[in-house]
């Protein structure tokens, strides 16, 4: 088994009770900024379908997380507005969407699980703790992924506002990669 192997196996089981001291933390606040918070998420897509209005395009709503910003501390979500041609569609409306706030604790979290990793390995390197926060970061996505499908309803309201057509599919996922549907009548 690499090292590498040996770290991951090794982090993994902590993952889960580290996301939720921090998830908890970040509950209160959403809670406590109430609408105010709503509106800080819905800006992005506001901002998406004012650029997309002329186009009409409006048969894909893209949301995806970008795992580079795991890296370089950019924290971002990725919103493609893509016609019927979906990803062969040459000039998709795109925004991006800065959810910073949402990983208000993840170098926190990554210091304390390195504290607990340097209890059984004595060095780290770089590259040992980037695995560990792109491993990591997939905890935040899918929280920004359950945070999107809570206001999908909203957003699908938003598209009908604008007239774009009704059968706009949201889809959260990898950028060009995976996606699946989210909102009512998605997962």
């Amino acid at each position: 088994m690499s090292r590498h192997d040996q770290i991951v196996e090794f982090i993994t089981p902590y993952f889960e009770a580290q996301f939720a001291q921090s998830c908890n933390m970040l509950e209160k606040k959403m809670q406590e900024s109430g609408a105010e918070f709503a509106l800080r998420c819905l800006q992005p897509f506001m901002k998406l379908l004012n650029a997309a209005h002329e186009t009409q395009k409006s048969a894909y709503l893209c949301i995806s997380g970008i795992k580079s910003g795991v890296l370089t501390g950019n924290y971002q979500l990725r919103l493609d507005l893509y016609d019927e041609s979906y990803l062969l569609d040459e000039n998709p409306i795109t925004q991006y969407w800065d959810i910073g706030f949402l990983f208000d604790g993840f170098d926190r979290d990554i210091e304390a699980l390195t504290e607990q990793l340097q209890t059984e390995f004595v060095s780290l390197r770089d590259s040992e703790m980037r695995l560990v926060r792109l491993r990591y970061c997939a905890y935040y996505f899918a929280l920004a992924r359950k945070l999107c499908a809570e206001f999908a309803g909203v957003i699908g309201e938003m598209l009908a506002a604008f007239e774009f057509d009704a059968s706009c599919q949201i889809l959260f996922g990898d950028y060009l990669g995976e996606m699946a549907r989210i909102g009512p009548d998605g997962a």
